[in-house]
C-alpha cells in the first residue's frame, strides 16, 4: 500500500500544491497606514522600516489622519497611528471595519486608544488594538496580526521580512501535527511515510513561498532533504517502537512530530541560505584539514628523507673510523 500513496494523484497534488504557493507568493496586497500626525515620530518611521516590501506586488498607501481615508480607498489591511485625534480615529477606523478591512491601531498605551462602544461586534472583531511603549517592540505583535487578519498571509511574509518567521511558525506547528496524527493512527502498516513525505513537501513548497523564493529548479534541494530526513525517521521510529515501553501509537506519533520538526528546521535553514553557508564553511575546513594533513605528511616524508641521509653519514663516518684503526693496528 505504501508504494501505491506515491500514485498519479499525489504527483498531481504536489504539482498543484506548487502552482498555488506560487499564486500565494504573488498575490498582490495593499496596506494603509493612516498618520495621526500628533503621534510620537518613532512609530511612523518604524513602520517605514518594517513595510519596506521585497515585492513588487505589494503597494503601501500612506495617509494623513487629518485629510480623511477616502470612500473609494479598500486595501486589504489597514494601520493607524493613533495620536491625540481620537474621535477621528473612531470615525475612520468605524468606516473602513465596516467595509471588512482588518485594522490595526498602534498606540504607546492602551489608555490612548479610542472607544468603539457603538460598534457592533461583528465589526469589533476587525479592530485590533497594539500598545507597546518601547518601539522596538512593535515588530512582533504586528506581524502577528498581519499574518492572522489577512487571507493573503504568504504573500505579505514574502514581501514583509519581519512577517515570516511568524507565519513559517504556525505552518510547521500544523504539519507537524498533521503528521504526528497520522502516525499515531497507522491504520495500514507502511501507508504513513508516503503521507507525512507528502505533508512535508507541502510545507518545503510553503516555507519557500513565505521566505519569497519562487519555484525553480532548486527546490529539488528541499526535496531531497524531506526524503533524507523521512527516510531517517522513519528507521529510527521503527527503532525506537521496538525498545520504549509505551504503546507504538505513541511512539509513532512522537515521532511524527519531532521528525517534522526536525525536518523543518532543515528546510528554514535552507531558505535562508544558512544551510548553504554552514555547507561552505563545512566544506573550507576540509579542504583546511586536508591541506595541513598534506603538508603534515610532507613534512613527514621530509624529516625520513633527513633522517635517513643523517643516518647513512653516521654509517660511513663509523666505517671510514674502523677501518683506519684496523689499518692502524
Amino acid at each position: 500500500m505504501a508504494k501505491k500513496a506515491f500514485s498519479l494523484s499525489r504527483v498531481l497534488e504536489l504539482l498543484n500544491e506548487s502552482k498555488s504557493s506560487d499564486e500565494q507568493r504573488c498575490a498582490p496586497t495593499h496596506t494603509l497606514v493612516i498618520i495621526d500626525m500628533s503621534a510620537p515620530r518613532e512609530v511612523a518611521l518604524e513602520l517605514k522600516r518594517l513595510l519596506s516590501a521585497e515585492q513588487s506586488s505589494a503597494e503601501l498607501s500612506i495617509k494623513e489622519l487629518e485629510y480623511g481615508v477616502g470612500g473609494t480607498l479598500v486595501p486589504d489591511l489597514a494601520i493607524f497611528v493613533v495620536g491625540s485625534q481620537l474621535a477621528l480615529v473612531a470615525k475612520e477606523a468605524k468606516r473602513l471595519a465596516e467595509a471588512g478591512v482588518p485594522c490595526a491601531l498602534i498606540a504607546e498605551s492602551s489608555l490612548d486608544l479610542p472607544s468603539f462602544d457603538n460598534l457592533d461586534e461583528s465589526f469589533k472583531d476587525l479592530l485590533t488594538p497594539i500598545a507597546v511603549s518601547n518601539i522596538a517592540d512593535l515588530a512582533k505583535p504586528l506581524a502577528q496580526w498581519m499574518v492572522e487578519a489577512s487571507d493573503k498571509a504568504v504573500a505579505f511574509a514574502a514581501s514583509y521580512s519581519f512577517c515570516r518567521q511568524t507565519l513559517i511558525d504556525s505552518l510547521i506547528l500544523l504539519c507537524a501535527a498533521q503528521n504526528a496524527a497520522v502516525g499515531a493512527v497507522d491504520i495500514i502498516h507502511g501507508s504513513d511515510f508516503p503521507i507525512m513525505t507528502v505533508n512535508q513537501i507541502k510545507l518545503a513548497l510553503s516555507i519557500a513561498a513565505a521566505s519569497g523564493r519562487s519555484l525553480s529548479p532548486s527546490f529539488l534541494i528541499d526535496t531531497a532533504l524531506v526524503l533524507a530526513c523521512g527516510l531517517s525517521w522513519r528507521q529510527i521510529a521503527r527503532s525506537m517502537s521496538n525498545i520504549l515501553p509505551i504503546g507504538n501509537w505513541l511512539g509513532r506519533g512522537a515521532m511524527g512530530f519531532a521528525g517534522t520538526m526536525a525536518t523543518a528546521q532543515l528546510l528554514e535553514a535552507q531558505n535562508d541560505g544558512s544551510l548553504a553557508r554552514a555547507a561552505a564553511m563545512l566544506k573550507d575546513k576540509l579542504l583546511t584539514q586536508r591541506a595541513a594533513v598534506k603538508e603534515a605528511q610532507q613534512s613527514r616524508t621530509a624529516v625520513k628523507r633527513i633522517a635517513s641521509v643523517l643516518s647513512s653519514s653516521d654509517a660511513a663516518a663509523h666505517t671510514s673510523g674502523t677501518t683506519g684503526y684496523i689499518s692502524y693496528r
